[in-house]
C-alpha cells in the first residue's frame, strides 16, 4: 500500500471543500423539506377554507 504525500494546504482546502459541499447540501434538504412542508400546509388549507364555504352555502340555502 502506497501513501500518497499531500502537501498541509491541499489538505486543508480539500477538507474545507468538502466541509462546504456537505453544508451545502444539508441546506437543500432543510429547504426543500420545509418547501415541501408549506405546500403541503397552504394546500390543506384550501382544502379547508373550500369545504368550509360548502357548508356555509349549504346551511344558507
Amino acid at each position: 500500500m502506497t501513501s500518497r504525500v499531500v502537501p498541509l494546504k491541499v489538505a486543508i482546502f480539500q477538507t474545507k471543500h468538502q466541509l462546504k459541499l456537505l453544508f451545502n447540501f444539508f441546506l437543500f434538504k432543510i429547504f426543500k423539506g420545509f418547501k415541501e412542508t408549506v405546500i403541503k400546509l397552504s394546500l390543506t388549507e384550501r382544502n379547508v377554507l373550500a369545504s368550509n364555504e360548502d357548508e356555509y352555502k349549504k346551511k344558507n340555502i
